[in-house]
């Protein structure tokens, strides 16, 4: 199936901008996470698929707004589908999390008051294929070789990892791991067969955008 350019998105998306959410998707579902970014993503063009990413290159990340400004971090790829990555030291820029954030389609979507008065936002493309972008993607590589060298470190040592001890608070900056999937430690980390995880840990590990790394990445598009 052929895909839409991530140009083509964004072009579909900007004709949502400033309008309610039901007005173009209809009833969201507040329980399935998943519903609005995913309806959203048909709307404008994207098919649902098993493609790892939403664009030929790069992916679309509907974001959580209020009062204007990003309230909510934002998923970009399950640690563990790429666990071998981290752990065999594949550069940045030849890893699975790059090929999800070379570009993104950023697309805001207010989120005050009753979910029936729910707008969209400015949408806007990052880009590493843009010089203007430069700060974001040095960052955002430095923050991934602090990840991926923090989790060979400790699981070479036979330490388990957790987002604290992987993250280290304000050393990241643009990107994070956190916990995601079901609670109650149903799901989790394995390498060689061995669970890497915390036993305490609430579920398995994704890396993301921390919430001050897309506070950040607005910032940096509203300079341009």
């Amino acid at each position: 199936m052929q895909r839409i350019s991530i140009t083509e998105g964004l072009t579909n998306a900007q004709k949502c901008e400033g309008k309610k959410v039901v007005d173009v998707l209809g009833e969201i579902s507040l329980t399935n996470k998943g519903d609005l970014g995913g309806r959203f993503e048909n709307y404008i063009g994207i098919p649902t698929t098993s493609d790892r990413c939403d664009y030929p290159k790069g992916d679309c990340k509907t974001i959580k707004f209020k009062n204007g400004k990003p309230n909510e971090c934002c998923d970009i790829i399950m640690l563990q589908d790429i666990l071998h990555e981290a752990m065999n030291n594949v550069p940045f820029r030849e890893s699975s999390v790059y090929e999800k954030i070379q570009q993104v389609h950023f697309a805001p979507v207010n989120r005050d008051g009753d979910k029936k008065d729910w707008t969209f936002g400015e949408n806007f493309i990052m880009s590493d294929y843009d010089e203007k972008w430069n700060p974001i993607y040095e960052q955002a590589e430095k923050d991934y070789n602090h990840i991926t060298g923090t989790i060979r470190e400790l699981v070479n040592a036979g330490k388990y990892i957790g987002a604290t001890e992987v993250n280290q608070g304000s050393t990241v900056k643009i990107i994070e791991i956190r916990p995601k999937g079901p609670g109650g430690g149903k799901t989790k980390n394995t390498w060689n067969g061995v669970t890497i995880t915390k036993p305490n840990a609430k579920s398995a590990y994704s890396y993301y955008f921390k919430l001050t790394g897309v506070k950040t990445i607005w910032n940096h598009y509203q300079s341009l």
